[in-house]
């Protein structure tokens, strides 16, 4: 009986154990190692044979003509067209000249499928290696695949010019000049040559059909390089970027477009550090995989770009990607307000006596600061890493290794919290903890949903949910496995590296203690989750001192934080692959004959040193001013 309940629900949770672990499989290695070598050849070309392309400079006309020959080598009926008054983004407001390069492989009358990008670079100083060199690679690559393979739509490449100047007059006068059969689909291709691959979270939030037909790419090719974050379709609802591509200029005309781009630092974007060395070659392939995936089901099944509009999550579970619709979100939201009803009608006589709703404020109330010590290791390491390597980021060069200080940080500090917990718990009532946990969730469900958000909503309605069905089990296990099902949806929200690229691209700096915040607020639920599970009748009558309450488990836990957080400590938070950037903006005023400079950055500024030129000294005031600044940062 009991042998057989306990090895059934072990089980149980081993199997949702595995579900949660399916997420983490990689896909397999693509070894196509010639693919590689002429991706990455293509990429030495643009970045450092010819390197910087300004639009209207040798290095730009030396581009178009390595993209003309390429195509041509391909077998695309290839042409070169010029068009002017380019203004460039950077110094005086001088009009230039520069030409768009497009390839055609004809096909019949029912349209066209096209794949574009852009070959100029920021400015004379940036090679532009990921941003352009990346996307020309891809194209180049994906055309050479295409050309022989049969295709009914007419399949155009094009590369753009003057991307990098005001007003994409490159894809604008490409659209303007077209004749050929209508465009039925347009796959952008800008910054592909790091990290993994997404469809761009502007203008707006990656269209549903977009975010399908990657998808569909990635069944196919299987890279194990393509993300489905829920952030990227989230954060554009809330805040705007000022960030543009040439995919835009066919949105303007109510064309299907799509913008493929990556993971970047943002310390390589527009800087002399985009450079060739630091693309990777794993991105590349994985791109002119799913570009050709793309075309190639474009072209057999029709472009399925029907599910245009309207609000969706994608949500990577269990190593699929899952895209639910704002009424799936609201549908679901209000099933759990009926299993609520459903709940309060089964337990009113527990939850509406006196003694029972004092028990629950008691237990929340002691419970608030034991929640604030377990969420308070990882943020207590990070801010003493800080302090010693005197930076504000010192996980940068090595977030892996952080993430894993943290997590032992983390599982100390929370081991310590469960432990005090049992000393200074008021109370034995399962009860009293589980139903301020739902109300807890439910209130931040309900806030978000409310708000207009059921995105949002979604992660705190599962948990809700999970918790409410373990309300009904009478076995601490299923109770424990019903809430590892209601932290899953939250699991892909906690991604660092998004956290970082959208941090550093939108220039927000967050309140200080903000992110302190928002991880007890949402771990504070469920700490009150496994007192609940601590006082059911399994725990509470089962041989004291379990494996994980010893002390000496405690004491093994915190050895292994303070192990991590030296090793830590030893590594440099910025070396030659991260370093941080530091913006220069300058304001001549010749009338005056004055001039400024200022300097910023997400980084601290204390390594930044001023001097004057040769042997002149820097002027009184701005010498004064300096030294301030050096003290404080010092």
């Amino acid at each position: 009986g009991e042998a057989v309940r306990f090895k059934r629900n072990l089980a149980l949770c081993a199997a949702i154990a595995c579900l949660l672990l399916e997420g983490c499989r990689r896909g397999p290695a693509i070894r196509d190692v010639e693919g590689r070598s002429l991706l990455l050849d293509h990429v030495r070309m643009l970045a450092s044979e010819i390197g910087p392309r300004p639009a209207g400079s040798a290095g730009d006309r030396a581009a178009q003509d390595y993209i003309l020959r390429k195509m041509r080598e391909t077998g695309l009926e290839a042409r070169i067209e010029a068009f002017d008054s380019v203004l460039l983004p950077e110094g005086p407001e001088v009009a230039v000249s520069t030409a768009n390069v497009v390839g055609v492989l004809p096909g019949g009358p029912s349209g066209t499928l096209l794949v574009g990008t852009h070959h100029d670079s920021r400015n004379a100083a940036c090679p532009g290696a990921s941003d352009g060199a990346s996307g020309v690679a891809v194209l180049l690559e994906a055309a050479r695949i295409l050309s022989r393979r049969s295709h009914r739509h007419t399949l155009v490449f094009a590369s753009y010019g003057g991307e990098e100047t005001f007003g994409l007059p490159g894809s604008r006068e490409f659209v303007r000049r077209w004749d050929g059969p209508p465009i039925r689909l347009a796959i952008n291709l800008d910054f592909v040559g790091t990290g993994r691959v997404f469809v761009a979270p502007f203008p707006t939030s990656p269209e549903l059909w977009a975010s399908r037909m990657l998808r569909q790419a990635e069944r196919e090719a299987r890279t194990g390089r393509v993300s489905f974050d829920p952030w990227l379709a989230i954060v554009p609802r809330l805040v705007s970027f000022g960030f543009a591509a040439d995919h835009e200029s066919f949105l303007e005309k109510r064309i299907p477009a799509l913008n493929l781009s990556c993971e970047f630092p943002d310390w390589t974007y527009h800087t002399s550090e985009d450079l060739a060395g630091r693309v990777e070659e794993e991105t590349l392939l994985a791109a002119r995989d799913l570009v050709v995936r793309m075309v190639e089901g474009a072209d057999a099944r029709g472009p399925s770009t029907a599910d245009r509009g309207g609000s969706y999550l994608p949500l990577p579970l269990f190593g699929h990607p899952f895209f639910l619709s704002e009424s799936l979100l609201i549908l679901v939201a209000a099933v759990v307000a009926l299993l609520a009803l459903a709940t309060v009608v089964r337990f009113c006589r527990e939850l509406a006596s006196l003694s029972a709703i004092a028990e629950g404020l008691r237990g929340t109330l002691v419970c608030l600061p034991l929640a604030a010590l377990a969420v308070s290791g990882p943020f207590l390491v990070e801010r003493a890493l800080e302090r010693i390597g005197k930076v504000r980021h010192p996980w940068y060069a090595n977030p892996g290794f952080h993430v894993t200080g943290a997590i032992l940080a983390l599982a100390f500090t929370l081991w310590l919290s469960l432990y005090l917990a049992r000393f200074l718990r008021p109370s034995t009532l399962s009860g009293a903890y589980l139903v301020p946990a739902v109300a807890l969730e439910g209130a931040m469900a309900a806030a978000c949903l409310a708000s207009g958000r059921p995105d949002l909503a979604f992660p705190f309605v599962a948990a809700t949910g999970a918790m409410l069905l373990a309300a009904w089990s009478p076995y601490a296990i299923r109770r424990f496995a019903l809430g590892v099902l209601g932290v899953a949806p939250l699991l892909p929200f906690l991604s660092p590296t998004t956290y970082r690229m959208f941090l550093e691209l939108s220039g927000v700096e967050l309140p200080r203690f903000a992110l302190e915040l928002a991880a007890w607020v949402l771990l504070f639920p469920w700490f009150l989750f496994l007192q609940h599970l601590a006082c059911m009748p399994e725990a509470l009558y089962a041989r004291p001192g379990g494996p994980f309450s010893r002390p000496a488990s405690g004491l093994a836990l915190l050895l292994l934080a303070v192990t991590a957080a030296s090793v830590n400590a030893l590594r440099p938070s910025y070396d030659e692959g991260h370093r941080a950037l530091v913006v220069l903006r300058e304001t001549i005023d010749l009338q005056r004959r004055s001039a400024e400079a200022s300097f910023s950055s997400v980084e601290t500024l204390g390594p930044v040193r001023l001097a004057g030129l040769g042997d002149r000294a820097l002027p009184d005031e701005v010498q004064a001013l300096y030294d301030r600044f050096e003290a404080r940062e010092c």
